[in-house]
């Protein structure tokens, strides 16, 4: 096959691999001047049916068209080139992106750090969150399926990576495209890869949860070099238990990986940048810990130096023995200095009131022993003066420092407490207002009788509990008024409540749509049962019965995928099958 150009352009060199859908080469393109390596996907239809072909056909070229969409906007996203049909075969021409595969490193060099498993979760989140804002799922997140990337070309070094997400499951389900045994076009075959394909996209109903799924457990495969397969399951869950085979990895990571490979969807992260925003706080705490550790030790040196840090000695060549003596007669000359201060207080009638303040003063000598700045006040001939300049700064400050603790509390207590009953009590000049008020005789009992003045109140707050959201129509409520609207006639109310990829892959095109619904004389649904729901996505079972324009009448069960647009505020219908 080397020797022949695929489409008189793309040369094939060497064959990439194989699977259910068909092969992928490497090849160059003849016709540019660099002879651009490139990726060229052959993918078969899995049935020959005519009418399905047509279908195929359609499909395949919307599909292409998101995915030259999703790849020019993203540099993560392979860019699609061209694609082209030849034999019955469809043909994809993508970009080829130098490197291995996260499943080839992790069998070369072996099991990752937290700090890559970490880093490489940052740096793919974001791609599938703008995935997801195409209304896309890519169904087959694994190891084999994130190309990683050089930052420098010829590198592999770790850190350095960039994942590339390639193989979307979209270009696969159309061409698993099939007919059902009632007539209808279903998916014959459930698009993903065992072990890290959840149970609800085996099923055939993918969520935006599904993809986190998979992603949770290619992390695990990082830190474990083992597929899903390899781990136990708990019997009365189904969850996988793998925490025994990664002992060290960090309490806030394990966290994560736990949320996003829950059974049940509505167990885990409804997007992409939730699962994104839970890596961040582990990071965070550790820093503010850190930071916040020498704030509490910062207090505690100063106050011990600073009661004694003017009266500390400064040279550092005098002898102990010196000290002690110099101490000695200094606690002499105190005493001397006390019995004369006090026989001045006794005979002189004038100054027995400033003695009163005399008393602290000596206290203090006591309870500080190294008294080295008295003796030489108190052998002053100024005695009496000295005492009231030294102890005026020590009295007054615990005078200005007791009231500002005791009137703070007083005016906080007081005002909240005394003051409003009484500005409750001054409305009721009013007349009619306290004949509302006194028959209750309690304060809480009008505030309860309130709110039943108005009505409309508790009719607003009852729906909310059910309604985790807000303010929102359920699924089943847009199902109902989906159908109401079709038998009303308003065809074009009813076209909005479609998805746009809905309108053009199971609608046909507005006339087409219109037109058959012309056929139909009316709808009665039967019943409308929630399968699956998150806040953004739903599975809704339909029962139907048709009265067709000529009499007959026909009884449908319709599985629905329904996606929140929350420009729109409605739930719009994404895709439909018969069950």
């Amino acid at each position: 096959m080397n020797s022949v150009l695929l489409n008189n352009r793309y040369r094939i060199l060497q064959e990439l691999g194989m699977g259910g859908f068909g092969q992928t080469f490497l090849a160059e393109d003849t016709q540019m001047p660099s002879k651009r390596r490139c990726v060229i996907k052959q993918l078969k239809p899995v049935t020959g049916n005519p009418a399905v072909y047509q279908m195929v056909q359609e499909r395949f070229a919307r599909e292409a068209a998101v995915l030259e969409q999703l790849g020019d906007g993203n540099a993560q996203i392979p860019k699609l080139f061209a694609y082209f049909e030849l034999e019955g075969q469809f043909y994809l021409v993508q970009e080829w992106i130098e490197g291995g595969t996260l499943g080839k490193k992790v069998q070369t060099v072996g099991t990752l750090s937290e700090a890559e498993v970490r880093s490489l979760l940052t740096k793919i989140l974001p791609v599938l969150s703008y995935v997801h804002s195409f209304r896309i799922v890519h169904r087959d997140i694994k190891p084999d399926n994130i190309m990683l990337r050089p930052s420098n070309p010829g590198s592999f070094s770790p850190g350095e990576d960039v994942p590339v997400l390639i193989d979307f499951g979209s270009v696969k389900e159309t061409m698993a495209t099939a007919m059902s045994s009632s007539g209808g076009v279903t998916n014959s075959i459930a698009i993903g890869s065992p072990g890290f394909m959840s149970a609800e996209q085996a099923a055939g109903r993918p969520l935006y949860s599904s993809d986190l799924y998979s992603l949770g457990l290619t992390a695990i495969y990082m830190f474990t070099g083992k597929i899903p397969q390899e781990f136990p399951t708990d019997p009365a869950t189904g969850e996988i238990l793998w925490r025994s085979y990664v002992p060290r990895v960090s309490p806030g990571l394990a966290m994560v990986l736990d949320r996003a490979i829950r059974f049940n969807p509505r167990d885990r992260f409804p997007t992409a940048q939730d699962m994104l925003d839970a890596l961040k706080p582990d990071v965070n705490s550790q820093v503010s810990t850190v930071a916040v550790a020498p704030v509490n030790r910062a207090p505690v040196p100063p106050p011990s130096p600073s009661p004694y840090g003017q009266s500390s000695p400064q040279p550092s060549g005098i002898s102990p023995r010196a000290v002690g003596i110099a101490a000695a007669v200094l606690a002499v000359s105190f005493l001397i200095g006390f019995g004369i201060t006090q026989n001045r207080v006794s005979s002189d009638s004038p100054i027995a009131t400033p003695p009163a303040n005399n008393p602290p003063p000596v206290s203090p000598p006591s309870s500080n022993p190294p008294p080295t700045q008295t003796p030489p006040i108190i052998s002053q001939p100024t005695t009496p003066e000295r005492p009231p300049v030294v102890v005026p700064p020590e009295e007054p400050e615990p005078p200005v420092v007791v009231p500002p603790s005791e009137p703070e509390p007083p005016v906080d207590v007081i005002p909240p407490t005394e003051p409003e009953p009484p500005v409750d009590v001054i409305p009721p000049t009013e007349p009619e207002t306290p004949v509302d008020v006194i028959p209750p005789a309690e304060p809480e009992t009008p505030v309860d009788e309130m709110p039943p003045s108005e009505p409309e109140t508790p009719v607003d707050v009852t729906p909310e509990p059910t309604e985790p959201v807000g303010d929102r129509p359920t699924p089943e409520e847009s199902v109902i008024d989906y159908y109401s609207n079709i038998n009303n006639r308003d065809y074009s109310q009813a076209w909005n409540q479609l998805d746009p990829r809905f309108q053009t892959t199971q609608s046909g095109d507005y006339n087409t749509y219109t037109n058959w619904w012309d056929s139909v004389w009316l709808v009665n649904v039967q019943d409308v049962n929630v399968v699956a729901s998150t806040p953004f996505s739903a599975i809704v079972d339909t029962t139907l019965t048709y009265t067709m324009q000529d009499g007959k009448i026909s009884d449908e069960t319709l599985r629905m995928s329904l996606i929140w647009d929350e420009e729109t505020g409605t739930w719009a219908i994404e895709q439909t099958s018969r069950l």
